[in-house]
Formats: structure tokens, C-alpha cells, sequence
């Protein structure tokens, strides 16, 4: 009698446990768990990390510096062509 005992019994125990797991249709799913103490990101977002920042810095002190040196060569003035360039290249640091 016994030995019919002990295995109903673990049967009758783990059914309810089981039951959490099973999804829609009958599938395996594990339960829901929340994450705890981290942020949603979005994959979608415009996400700057620290390395992107730094990357943008550097090119616009670069861009500065090319934007000083036109403006010595031409005595303070820049053409046409020159201000589209810098604007060009302000819209590519800046991600537009």
C-alpha cells in the first residue's frame, strides 16, 4: 500500500506546480518575472552613451578648429561654399 501511496502523492503535489507553466494551447511558459531595479530601454530611442557623446565632442572641436582656420586664411570672411560645408558637417555631428 505504501508503495502505491508515496508516488500518488508526488504526483498530486507537483500538478498545481506544473500547472503555472503551461501557457496557451497547452505549451510550456515560464511565469512572468518583472526585472528589478533596471530601466526600460528603448531600442528604438535615440540612446547617447558616454562614448557617443565624447565621439561628437571631438568632432566638433575638430570642426571648430578647421572653421578657425578658414576664417584666417579668408581674413574673417567665409564663402558660400564654406558655410554649407559647416553646416553639412554641424547636421552630421548633431545626427540630423
Amino acid at each position: 500500500m505504501r508503495l502505491l501511496l508515496v508516488p500518488a502523492i508526488a504526483i498530486a503535489m507537483a500538478a498545481p506546480a506544473s500547472a503555472q507553466w503551461l501557457g496557451f494551447g497547452g505549451t510550456l511558459d515560464t511565469p512572468y518575472t518583472p526585472m528589478i531595479g533596471l530601466e526600460p530601454v528603448s531600442i528604438t530611442g535615440n540612446i547617447v552613451t558616454p562614448t557617443m557623446k565624447r565621439q561628437k565632442i571631438a568632432a566638433a572641436d575638430k570642426l571648430r578648429a578647421e572653421v578657425q582656420m578658414m576664417l584666417a586664411r579668408n581674413d574673417g570672411d567665409l564663402s558660400q561654399t564654406q558655410i554649407a560645408y559647416i553646416r553639412k558637417q554641424v547636421r552630421r555631428i548633431r545626427g540630423d
